[in-house]
């Protein structure tokens, strides 16, 4: 998580009322998109352009996760 406060610096503030909303448990009936994620971070990256995309997951056991992409 650390990366992603860097990588978004000032605007995590904005990210995590919202992953502390979502980790509810009555808020159990939620859809979160991630739309057009083509600079994943899955091993290793040398550009240092990807990242981890479930670092932006909320910390909950409920609600559900879509993540589109163009990536074979």
């Amino acid at each position: 998580m650390e990366r992603t406060k860097r990588c978004f610096s000032g605007h995590w503030r904005l990210f995590y009322p919202g992953f502390q909303w979502l980790a509810r448990n009555k808020n159990s009936k939620w859809l979160l998109i991630f739309d057009n994620i083509d600079q994943y971070l899955a091993t290793d990256d040398p550009d240092g352009e990807s990242y981890d995309i479930t670092e932006f997951f909320p910390s909950a056991d409920h609600g559900s996760i879509i993540i589109t992409t163009r990536l074979p």
